[in-house]
């Protein structure tokens, strides 16, 4: 089918060259000058003054091509010169248009009208001018052609001609000198003549501007937008042009029809460009010009100027009478609007406008920070006292906002700065919520150190696990998280998972993790032995936690001497402390306390597990330099069965000088079936600046 159409297709267009081709025998000789041709024509009772396609005849085909001795033959042959085609043009209007001087000069010579006209009112020198054809206008004037016809528009040969000049940066064309020269009228009061002056100032074209001027156009004529010359050359950024003008005596004072100064013009370009007061703007001023900042006009460069950090400019406004407190149509304040620049919301702080200020949308800048991942402006609102628990109009908190980005350091400052974890939404959703759904493995790690409630249900029913499955980046990362967090998993994900055959060990996948810098704290006092790291402290504190989250258990402080060899010990022996010198000396390097984070574990949840197989109520802590293959402490602990149902247990582990920025951590949980759950850990600082071991994810391997 297809190649029918195509057929169909090839032989349509064959057919009209064929017709086209019988059809113009004699336009093709008349356009490529063939005499020859022609003179078969007309022999065979051709009309040399039919009309073609469009009313045109074989003289104005001639005359379009240049062809002289065609052009000749055919007046020879009786064409009339005068004829017109179906849009108004003669033979002699056909050689001026594309330039075929010869041709137009030619016929002429042979009785061409030459100021003959277009339906537009055009004649061959407005047109000859409109393309700037220098050679065509100086023969049309040598032959008579009237200096100061105007077309239907109004348009002269010379401001046709200085239009086309003053588009341009510079410079008048020869083609407008040669009619100035001969004494072309410049009609001052022709709103052409204004358009032209208008198009320099905007260009930056002086001399076009300088010749307007110089031959009575005036200087403080307005446009139909209520500009002069001088702000049209602010508006463009036209400084030397700026400079001419004022140079002239151009008024700097006026206003446009909205109201503009020249000088609020030249500030909100550079506002616009997050610049401070360019050339333009301190001409104005020496000239005397003040910025009017008390004004709609004032405030609106106010607002652009915080928008895009130009600092410079907000100042002079607020140095000029502009108010700190001005706000927006939707109640932004100059804080909200330049959230994301720290030096304006350190000027706006500096200045008095309040931390806590809102919008009609109840957006804090606290939250309006928070929301656009602007992390050092947050920390300029925190140390200034901002309220981090306010809520928008739907309910939201700075760090429910914060939650749902990838910066977990935006989550640490508002915690530190005792935002609520537990906040909710309109819709019930907590901060935990917004992490699971948007934010990264590392915010949900450092929410669940929080006391954050790991399975509490929106309003729609949804908990943060579920959540997950909205997180195409990081929701598969995040339900390990929070399933190794006691988080409830739903029923047909664990009958989902395979048990692994049988002896074969599962591998774990590479994760990379980077962790924090290790934050050394004093030592808290030790006992002489080393209890298990799991076992029930002395109620000496508590650890904060929500409602219905239950209560963190700290452990007993211990301390460990370090073990030069690394061989592994069913249970660990106490170690004696040395007795302490009569002066002891400064220790190299402050041993660290490290709170040893664990969450309950439900193995199901591990991928792999083998659910007929048992945990023995043991696991090992491996801890060694990344660069070593030994560990330098191990220690084989006790654990509940079942797992452990409390947010954390804490130990005190002495590790000497060494620090853990530079260490690799493992935990084993060993199994009956000779298996084992594997976690690498991380060591990250929490809030009040101690070390959790965190598990990453467990994998169950041989």
């Amino acid at each position: 089918m297809n190649r029918k159409k195509s057929i169909l297709f090839l032989a349509i267009i064959l057919l009209i060259t064929l017709i086209s081709g019988c059809a113009s025998v004699e336009v093709r000789a008349a356009k490529k000058g063939d005499l020859e041709s022609l003179q078969d024509f007309i022999d065979k009772g051709g009309d040399v003054n039919e009309a073609q396609r469009g009313g045109t005849t074989l003289l104005m085909y001639a005359s379009e091509a240049g062809q002289i001795q065609a052009i000749n033959f055919l007046l020879d042959n009786r064409a009339i010169i005068s004829l017109k085609d179906n849009n108004g043009r003669t033979a002699f209007i056909y050689a001026v248009i594309p330039g075929k001087q010869a041709a137009a000069e030619l016929l002429l010579q042979r009785g061409a009208d030459v100021n003959v006209t277009i339906p537009s009112g055009d004649s061959a020198l407005t047109l000859s001018a409109s393309s700037q054809n220098q050679g065509m206008m100086t023969m049309l004037l040598s032959n008579g052609a009237d200096l100061n016809h105007k077309n239907n528009g109004g348009w002269s040969a010379l401001t046709l001609s200085l239009s086309k000049d003053a588009q341009k940066p510079s410079g008048i064309n020869q083609t407008s000198n040669i009619l100035i020269e001969k004494g072309a009228a410049l009609d001052r009061s022709s709103t052409n003549v204004s358009k032209v002056a208008f198009t320099a100032s905007a260009s930056g074209n002086k001399e076009v501007l300088k010749y307007l001027l110089n031959n009575g156009f005036e200087l403080e004529t307005k446009s139909d937008k209520g500009e002069t010359l001088l702000f049209t050359a602010v508006s463009a950024q036209k400084t030397e042009m700026v400079r001419f003008l004022l140079d002239r005596g151009a008024d700097w004072s006026v206003k446009d029809s909205s109201g503009w100064s020249i000088l609020m013009k030249s500030l909100y370009n550079s506002a616009v460009a997050g610049k401070g007061p360019d050339t333009i703007a301190k001409l104005l001023m020496e000239k005397g010009a003040r910025p009017e900042a008390a004004t709609p006009q004032g405030e609106t460069t106010g607002y652009k100027a915080a928008e895009t950090g130009a600092i410079e400019i907000l100042n002079l406004l607020f140095d000029n009478g502009l108010s700190y407190q001005i706000r927006d149509a939707k109640g932004n304040n100059l804080l909200i609007i330049g959230i994301a620049h720290t030096k304006i919301v350190k000027l706006m702080i500096d200045k008095g406008v309040p931390v806590d200020s809102r919008n009609e949308q109840k957006y804090t800048p606290l939250i309006m920070a928070a929301a656009g991942g602007h992390r050092d402006s947050l920390s300029l609102l925190l140390q200034a006292g901002a309220e981090p628990d306010l809520k928008d109009a739907s309910g939201q908190t700075a760090l429910l906002y914060a939650a749902g980005s990838s910066d977990v350091e935006m989550v640490r400052k508002l915690l530190i700065a005792g935002a609520s974890p537990h906040s909710t939404d309109k819709s019930g959703n907590t901060a935990l919520h917004k992490a699971a759904a948007k934010g990264t493995p590392e915010t949900v790690r450092l929410l669940l150190t929080s006391g954050i409630y790991v399975d509490s249900a929106n309003a729609d029913g949804d908990t943060p696990y579920i959540l997950t499955q909205k997180n195409q980046k990081h929701g598969a990362a995040i339900r390990e998280i929070l399933a190794v967090a006691g988080a409830k998993v739903p029923v047909q994900e664990v009958q989902a998972t395979p048990a692994p055959p049988a002896k074969i060990a599962v591998e774990p996948e590479t994760e990379t993790q980077t962790a924090p810098a290790v934050v050394p704290v004093p030592k808290p006092a030790t006992s002489k032995s080393e209890p298990s790291l799991f076992e029930e402290p002395a109620a000496t504190e508590k650890q904060p936690s929500p409602p219905s989250t239950p209560a963190a258990v700290p452990a007993t402080p211990t301390e460990t001497a370090p073990v030069a060899d690394p061989t592994p010990v069913a249970e660990p022996t106490p170690v004696p402390k040395p007795a302490p010198p009569a002066e002891p000396e400064p220790a190299v390097q402050p041993d660290l306390a490290v709170r040893f984070g664990w969450p309950s574990i439900n193995p199901s949840a591990v991928r792999g597990w083998n659910n007929s197989d048992k945990m023995t109520g043991k696991a090992t802590l491996q801890i060694g330099y990344s660069s070593e293959s030994s560990w330098f402490y191990e220690y084989t602990m006790d654990i509940p069965r079942k797992g452990v149902n409390a947010d954390r247990y804490e130990a005190d582990l002495d590790f000497g000088n060494r620090t853990l920025d530079a260490c690799k951590a493992v935990l084993t949980i060993h199994t009956k079936k000779g298996y084992a759950l594997v976690s690498e850990l991380t060591a990250r600082p929490d809030l009040d600046g101690k070390m959790i071991l965190y598990f990453e994810s467990f994998k169950y391997k041989k």
